[in-house]
């Protein structure tokens, strides 16, 4: 394989700390090249919802099971906190990777955010790409006959019945490739 192949892919975790049935996870998984796992609590961008002491105790407890599961698949999760776009370009230097996969978010910060970083990644030559990852179809690929979203739920559904193909589920990788920077000594994050 060539250079440009074996170079690692960054996968951002977000809300869906989980192997199964994700997205990001399974195209890094089918490039082929190993995999950072990095899941970036930011706390620092504006206009992010703060993480209360209940969502705390959540995500620990979260992370703690999405890192099992990751261990069990051959590679580690990395933690970072700060700006979303500081860690990940961080974790870029330290592994050398050349793509960054994520689930999209819909929140309007949040996508903001993510459309922002996908710029600055592209504008390096890096590959970013967003997949949907938590919901059964894009909010905006449904649209009334004028053009806008759905107000009332059964024409909704209708649509949806007739228009939306709800795909299987993706089953979690078995295995990841993973690096030599797998270790803390080499991805040190703040």
């Amino acid at each position: 394989m060539s250079r440009q192949a074996q170079a690692p892919t960054i996968v951002l975790f977000r809300r869906d700390l989980r192997i199964g049935d994700n997205a990001a996870l399974a195209a890094a998984a089918d490039r082929g090249a190993p995999v950072v796992a990095l899941y970036i609590l930011d706390e620092t961008t504006k206009g992010l919802r703060a993480t209360g002491a209940a969502s705390r105790w959540w995500l620990h407890h979260s992370l703690a099971a999405l890192g099992d599961l990751l261990r069990k698949a051959g590679a580690n999760l990395f933690l970072a906190h700060g700006r979303t776009e500081d860690a990940v370009a961080k974790a870029i230097d330290a592994s050398g990777a050349n793509c960054v996969f994520w689930n999209r978010r819909y929140d309007p910060s949040e996508a903001g955010v993510d459309a922002r970083m996908k710029a600055a990644l592209r504008e390096k030559g890096l590959t970013a790409l967003s997949f949907d990852g938590a919901l059964l179809h894009e909010p905006s690929h449904l649209k009334t006959g004028s053009g806008g979203f759905y107000k009332v739920y059964t024409p909704f559904w209708k649509a949806m019945a007739e228009e939306v193909h709800v795909r299987d589920p993706i089953d979690p990788p078995d295995r990841l490739m993973v690096g030599r920077f797998q270790s803390a000594q080499h991805l040190f994050l703040p």
